[in-house]
């Protein structure tokens, strides 16, 4: 005896399937509107950002962004190195990146106070970085008393 095809459980299924699909459109004109997202009309409702800014405020007039250059101030927790084509360009504090010789490279480095990660040093290279200057960089700054685990190497290249 064969079995019969499409029976009455399959047919009570697919109604039971069609009414959830009309309810699930039907329902949403009786939930209340969170301003987000597409209304019951078809209109996008766009979400004003808030009217103050959130997080620190921005710095007064009198007061500078960084700090005085004339003041004296302490060696810098972490010295930047980036090496770019045979030469070190070196960042101590928040300032621009300036070109130094290996040594004093180094001498800044061996300098520097540490973040609170332990890292003294962050060396990065450009795309034109040489390996040679990479390889007498880690010698350098060895030699200087930096362990390896105070300094922060960054995989990538990064632009100049």
């Amino acid at each position: 005896m064969a079995r019969k095809r499409g029976g009455t459980k399959t047919v009570a299924v697919a109604g039971l399937v069609a009414l959830g699909v009309w309810l699930g459109t039907k329902i949403g004109d009786f939930l209340p509107d969170t301003g987000e997202g597409a209304a019951p009309g078809g209109t996008v409702v766009s979400v004003e950002p808030p009217e103050e800014p959130l997080g620190d405020p921005p710095p007064q007039a009198d007061e500078p962004p960084f700090p005085d250059e004339d003041a004296p101030s302490g060696p810098p927790e972490l010295v930047v190195i980036r090496i770019a084509d045979g030469s070190y360009l070196v960042r101590t504090g928040g300032g621009a990146f300036e070109s130094m010789t290996l040594e004093d490279a180094v001498a800044a480095a061996a300098a520097a106070t540490g973040t609170e990660e332990g890292h003294r040093v962050r060396v990065e290279r450009t795309p034109t970085a040489r390996a040679i200057d990479q390889t007498n960089l880690n010698n350098a700054l060895a030699e200087a008393g930096v362990g390896e685990a105070e300094i922060q190497r960054i995989g990538d290249f990064v632009t100049p």
